[in-house]
């Protein structure tokens, strides 16, 4: 697959924003909650590759079903990170998978980090506004992503995706990042995503999310910020 000129778009979205700085946003996020009492492992960032990203959801969105198969959610639907983070991987979706789906979310508790998510969309706007009338943004696919950086498409948001916080009810595929979750917090993400439609897939890093509902489909290798780490792909049933 072809992701070049995908990457290059992204690497002008997100151009100066590297792990560190992102990292060093949620360490300032956490600090100020509460006094840095809720600084547990749990808010510990990191990042996917874009390319090891690009190559995982684009072998999520093959395993979506096809219309007649008894799913209560094939083609196209949303996309929705779950703790989005500085936003890469919802652009990094909105770039690689412009046809696969309708649109593109993410989730973020903290608020200085979602700061630059927020930005990082404006700014992928922005792009789009200036290639109007002259060659479209690049997709891997060879599509446009016009549509998908509209006023609506892309979107990053504040929120707790435990406490109502994430929309995932037209969800066809969603990404965990849970490397440093604990069990609890694994157990309530698995509750959740398996609210999502039939047939939909999730993906988490580094745990699988078990409970009723969810099919473990895959393991497989990404390459982390930190190093290299297993994806879990599962099928909401």
């Amino acid at each position: 697959l072809a992701f070049g000129d995908a990457f290059r778009v992204f690497a002008d979205v997100f151009d100066g924003v590297t792990t560190e700085v992102a990292a060093a946003a949620a360490a300032k996020d956490v600090e100020a909650m509460e006094g840095g009492a809720g600084a547990d492992d749990a808010w510990t960032y990191g990042e996917v590759d874009f390319f090891a990203f690009a190559q995982l959801l684009d072998s999520a969105v093959a395993r979506l079903p096809d219309e007649g198969d008894g799913a209560a959610v094939y083609g196209k639907g949303a996309f929705v990170d779950l703790g989005s983070g500085s936003g890469k991987a919802v652009v990094a979706a909105a770039l690689t998978q412009a046809e696969a789906f309708t649109a593109w979310r993410g989730v973020e508790a903290l608020p200085g980090l979602n700061a630059i998510a927020d930005a990082a969309v404006a700014r992928l706007r922005l792009l789009q506004a200036e290639s109007a009338g002259g060659a479209p943004l690049p997709s891997a696919g060879g599509a446009s992503v016009e549509d998908a950086v509209g006023s609506a498409g892309v979107s990053v948001a504040v929120g707790d995706i435990l406490k109502g916080g994430a929309e995932l009810s037209d969800a066809s595929v969603a990404f965990v990042h849970a490397t440093m979750f604990g069990e609890g917090l694994l157990s309530a993400c698995a509750t959740l995503v398996a609210t999502m439609p039939k047939g939909a897939i999730v993906v988490s890093a580094s745990h699988p999310l078990e409970g009723a509902g969810l099919e473990l489909l895959e393991e497989t290798e990404a390459d982390m910020s930190w190093g290299l780490g297993t994806m879990y792909v599962h099928r909401v049933v």
